[in-house]
C-alpha cells in the first residue's frame, strides 16, 4: 500500500488531560506516550492531525548496473529540514539488477545516498549535491571504479589498511579496514 498520510508531520492539535503527552515519529509509525505521574486512573483527550502526503512525481535513480549496486539501500533527505531525525524520507528504497530505484517523492530539495560494503574489499560510496525536484526527474549518480592510492612525505606510496567514508549527514557512513591477519 502506497503512503497516503504524511506520519512525520503530525501534531497534537488538542490535548485535555492531567498529566503530559509526547508525540514522536519514528519509521513507519507514531508513538503516542501518555505521561501521568499522579496515583489513580485518569482521562486524557488527544487529537492528532497527520496531513495527507502531497503531490508526488516519479523520480529516477540511475547508476550503472553492477553487482556491489544490487540491493543497496537508498537513503534520501530532505535538506530544507532542519530537525535531522525527521530529514530521512521515510520507506525503504533499494536498487534494482538495472542500477535504478524508483521513488515517489513531493517537490522539495533532496540529496540521494547509498553507503554499503558489499564484501571486505568493496565499498560503494555514493551522494548528490542538492537536488531541486519539481516534477518527475532523473538522476544519474555516475558511479566509478576507484582505487585509492596514499602517497607520503617524497611521493612514497603507503599502504591503505583502513577507511572510513562519512555520510553527507551528521552521523553515519561507511568502514573498510584490510584483515588483521595481513602483513605488509
Amino acid at each position: 500500500m502506497s503512503e497516503t498520510l504524511d506520519l512525520q508531520k503530525a501534531t497534537v492539535i488538542r490535548l485535555a488531560g492531567r498529566g503530559r503527552v509526547h508525540l514522536q515519529y519514528q519509521p513507519e509509525f507514531l508513538r503516542l506516550d501518555l505521561e501521568d505521574p499522579a496515583s489513580g486512573a485518569g482521562h486524557y483527550d488527544a487529537i492528532l492531525r497527520v496531513p495527507p502526503c502531497g503531490q508526488r512525481y516519479l523520480i529516477k535513480i540511475q547508476a550503472a548496473p553492477n553487482d556491489e549496486l544490487l540491493g543497496a539501500a537508498l537513503n534520501i533527505y530532505r535538506t530544507t529540514e532542519k530537525d535531522e531525525t525527521l530529514a530521512l524520507a521515510p520507506g525503504q528504497r533499494v536498487f534494482d539488477g538495472r542500477g535504478q530505484c524508483l521513488v515517489a517523492l513531493e517537490s522539495g530539495q533532496y540529496e540521494f545516498e547509498v553507503l554499503r560494503r558489499p564484501d571486505s574489499q568493496t565499498l560503494v560510496a555514493l551522494k548528490t549535491d542538492s537536488i531541486n525536484t519539481t516534477g518527475p526527474t532523473n538522476i544519474n549518480l555516475r558511479a566509478a571504479r576507484a582505487d585509492p592510492q596514499v602517497y607520503g612525505p617524497g611521493d612514497q606510496q603507503m599502504v591503505l589498511d583502513d577507511l572510513f567514508i562519512r555520510s553527507a549527514r551528521p552521523t553515519g557512513g561507511v568502514h573498510w579496514q584490510t584483515s588483521p591477519n595481513l602483513t605488509s
